[in-house]
């Protein structure tokens, strides 16, 4: 509720607990008084989102104010619904004959009433009875003041049934609208922190290269986007001055997420060297899994767990049964390629998993992003044996070659014929 009006001898608390009544009785009392005692000035309440809403005075946006009654406005607040909300109110006064005003503002009677109390101090008692003014009143209801601001964002939760809002604040900004800078972040470090995320993700170049280098052109390829994807997306989830959004956070967001547990998927199915159409069919199944799945529950622990571990069964079943054929088949191998790998994706869980803070977010995940990248390179198998390197570029553009044997001979028109034993055939190319 609000109250506006000249009051030259301030009301005690007591007075004003009398005054200030739930909406209905305030109304009443509104009207049946009449001028003697109140003058209530409906508003209207208008909803516009969660915990966003707005007042408005019917008929004129000024209210009247005279030194013979106060002005009432009621705003209703709703307990359940406006909870953990922000009531910010605009006030503009125009006064007349010289006069001044202090407002009062305290909580009415119930905890969904509001009252607002102005009195005039007239520059000469005896104009007292004769002060006049007009008030503009703006009030609205948000989730958060100011939106947060530059370094925080505007959150909603919901516990126990109660929806709460609130400032996440970052880059060491702090308050109730991310306004102190006590132990806020220079730009040099917030800049420093995003390149340490961005540029780290350019160890998946070693791996890329390494994937085209021995044909595993669909692995190349999503390894392609989670680093673009990872790149952009840790460019736009920084806090301050040095972002980058090339376009919807949530999209980029889901993107990495998706990028990352794609890229372990794949790897893990690449190693157990299953036939080409099995290995296909499993990466095109468990993506629209994976991205269902992330769908549901981006941050569940399962998204990541779920796919490795399911991809590691499939690892071992191969290996198992391809006993002749069993990859590795090397010591060397293990040495050198697989133990490196397997160590540098633990130490990569467990970084993730167990170190991971928001205060060394930034240093932490770089780790995270080296060791993932590392890892992929050194767990690739190598090519087949009878594939050259860099022999896929010919399989791509070859159709149909001519073969024929050295004892062709050439007729005296110039057409092609064989001699004894000889023969021109047409094939495809060989594997």
């Amino acid at each position: 509720m609000l109250a506006l009006g000249h009051n030259p001898k301030p009301a005690s608390p007591g007075e004003m607990g009398n005054a200030t009544q739930p909406e209905g009785a305030s109304a009443q009392n509104a009207s049946t008084q009449g001028s003697s005692c109140l003058h209530n000035q409906p508003v209207i309440r208008e909803d516009l989102d969660v915990v966003s809403v707005r007042f408005r005075v019917i008929n004129e946006p000024s209210v009247p104010v005279q030194s013979e009654f106060p002005t009432l406005l009621l705003f209703n607040l709703n307990t359940g619904v406006d909870s953990g909300g922000t009531l910010m109110l605009n006030l503009l006064f125009w006064p007349s004959n010289g006069t001044a005003l202090r407002p009062c503002v305290s909580a009415g009677g119930t905890c969904c009433l509001f009252r607002l109390t102005f009195w005039y101090l007239p520059s000469q008692h005896s104009e007292c009875d004769k002060a006049k003014a007009k008030v503009t009143v703006s009030a609205y209801l948000s989730p958060c003041f100011d939106d947060c601001g530059t370094y925080g964002q505007c959150s909603l939760l919901r516990r126990h049934g109660y929806l709460y809002a609130g400032c996440s604040c970052k880059a060491g900004w702090g308050g109730w609208s991310c306004t102190d800078n006590t132990k806020a972040q220079s730009v040099g470090t917030q800049t420093l922190a995003t390149l340490l995320l961005t540029l780290s993700n350019l160890l998946f170049l070693p791996a890329i290269a390494i994937a085209v280098y021995r044909y595993y052109l669909v692995e190349a390829s999503v390894y392609i986007y989670t680093m673009f994807f990872s790149t952009f997306y840790h460019a736009c989830d920084q806090p301050g001055v040095a972002v980058m959004c090339i376009m919807d956070y949530d999209t980029l967001q889901y993107c990495d997420f998706l990028g990352s547990v794609v890229s372990i998927w794949v790897t893990i199915l690449c190693m157990s060297r299953v036939k080409k159409i099995l290995k296909y069919v499993l990466f095109v199944l468990g993506i629209l899994i994976i991205a269902m799945s992330l769908q549901l529950d981006r941050k569940g622990i399962w998204n990541m767990m779920g796919p490795c571990l399911f991809a590691l069964v499939i690892l071992a079943t191969a290996w198992v049964v391809k006993r002749c054929h069993c990859y590795p088949s090397s010591w060397k191998r293990w040495v050198f390629y697989l133990l490196p790998g397997i160590t540098l994706a633990f130490v990569a869980i467990a970084v993730y998993a167990f170190m991971e803070t928001n205060d060394n977010y930034y240093y932490t995940h770089r780790i995270w992003h080296i060791l993932v990248a590392t890892s992929v390179a050194f767990l690739l198998p190598p090519q087949d044996k009878h594939k050259k390197p860099w022999a896929w570029p010919q399989k791509l553009i070859c159709r149909y070659q001519i073969c024929q044997n050295d004892r062709e001979e050439l007729y005296g028109d110039g057409s092609l014929g064989t001699g004894p034993g000889g023969h021109v055939c047409m094939s495809p190319c060989p594997p």
